[in-house]
């Protein structure tokens, strides 16, 4: 709706999900230095408390949230009981994930009846080309991925409940859009590097180690094969 006298606007933006400055409204935000610590959870609760508040003060003035929470740019983090969701569900790898997704989407009338499925380039390799190791790491990859976003999703369901409760969801313009600019870049086709700028670390050891730990709570991206 058109911004116009009387109405109550709520800015909470979280730019990256790197360790960068972040605001709520033009107020620079320093988030706890705790172990359990989510930008997510935190942008969401914040988002409730101001939906709470101003229906309490000024029910019957307008509001609006803009909340723009940082996942799924990488680098990807997400709560470990998240990622255990999606445990093993990846690792039929991207070739026969697509196929499931395309028979999915083909189903529900997402893409018109006919579609056919585009050819994996010969540069992306194979998933049945991979050592075990490595079908084990980018399986990895797509359930930190995977976890990430659907917790971010979970925390956008909070603020609608919020929403809800207010008796003003009938009343209300939601408009939801998720998606970033697909597999990162930075990584190569091996997502095994860090953008340049913030130094040069190898993705494998990185994340093998933080598995054997059983802390993989983190992951630097996702491999374009997995977009395709």
């Amino acid at each position: 709706f058109q911004a116009e006298d009387g109405i109550r606007d709520y800015d909470v933006t979280g730019v990256q999900t790197c360790a960068l400055p972040i605001f709520e409204g033009t107020k620079p935000v320093e988030p706890p230095l705790t172990e359990d610590y989510h930008l997510d959870e935190d942008m969401a609760d914040r988002a409730v408390r101001y939906i709470q508040q101003q229906h309490a003060l000024a029910p019957d003035k307008p509001f609006l949230v803009l909340h723009a929470p940082g996942t799924s740019h990488a680098p990807h983090h997400a709560p470990k009981d998240w990622i255990d969701k999606f445990k093993g569900q990846f690792d039929q790898g991207w070739d026969k994930v697509r196929e499931e997704t395309y028979a999915r989407q083909l189903a529900m009338g997402i893409i018109p009846a006919g579609t056919k499925l585009t050819k994996r380039p010969d540069k992306l390799r194979a998933w049945d080309s991979l050592n075990d190791q490595q079908k084990q790491l980018y399986s990895q990859m797509m359930e930190v991925y995977a976890g990430a976003l659907a917790h971010m999703d979970y925390q956008i369901a909070r603020i609608l409940d919020a929403v809800e409760e207010t008796g003003e969801m009938d009343n209300t313009l939601i408009i939801y859009i998720v998606g970033d600019n697909g597999a990162s870049a930075e990584g190569e086709r091996k997502s095994t590097r860090l953008n340049p700028s913030h130094g040069v670390i190898s993705y494998s050891v990185f994340c093998l180690k933080k598995k054997k730990k059983d802390e993989a709570q983190s992951c630097i991206h996702a491999s374009g094969k997995t977009a395709h």
